[in-house]
């Protein structure tokens, strides 16, 4: 089995725990810089069903954040005063970074500047990221997010600090990506038995 974004690398508990172990400090960091913008957001797509089956998809190697599009002018302010790298966040953007416009197309990623290895746990080449996308955008590869932000979850994800869609915005977003039984996990899930860190 290998993960969704990095095919070449197969899923093992050192990559696994290497994979687990970057997002969770990409999520925090995110959440960190969102939060001091105060920018609204939650985490979405496979993050989110992950979240409400309290079970890990293993092959789901990247965060998906969708932020308020009532917070774009905050957000498009911030990177015009910024540049894409930022040491204070430990995170770094791709060159969408000052260009709105195509922000409002499908979004834009960022990675880790270092990844903290305190566990000196084995370093995989991998591409890890986070898409960063407002919840509405004009894109057909990103289905609209129209969920309550004056109504979110604060919730623990990956051992983070971080926000949800209230519990019926829940059910419907994930309802209607991955229909009515999002609940019950893929087979191959059980074929791996990792226990988050």
């Amino acid at each position: 089995m290998k993960f969704q974004h990095n095919r070449d690398i197969e899923i093992n508990k050192n990559s696994y725990r290497y994979m687990f172990l970057y997002k969770k400090q990409l999520l925090y960091n995110i959440t960190k810089l969102l939060d001091k913008l105060n920018i609204q957001f939650v985490i979405s797509h496979g993050n989110l069903i992950e979240y409400e089956r309290q079970k890990p998809i293993y092959h789901d190697d990247d965060l998906d954040i969708r932020m308020n599009v009532n917070d774009l002018e905050k957000w498009s302010k911030f990177c015009n005063e910024n540049d894409m790298i930022l040491p204070e966040y430990n995170l770094k953007f791709d060159g969408r970074f000052k260009k709105i416009n195509l922000q409002l197309i499908n979004g834009i990623q960022c990675r880790l500047i270092h990844f903290y290895n305190k566990y000196k746990i084995p370093v995989y080449k991998m591409n890890i990221h986070c898409d960063l996308v407002a919840n509405i955008v004009s894109s057909k590869f990103w289905m609209n997010y129209n969920i309550d932000y004056n109504n979110l979850r604060k919730i623990v994800y990956l051992g983070v600090n971080t926000y949800a869609p209230n519990k019926n915005d829940t059910i419907k977003v994930l309802q209607d990506q991955y229909g009515k039984d999002y609940l019950i996990p893929d087979n191959i899930n059980h074929l791996l038995k990792f226990k988050f860190l």
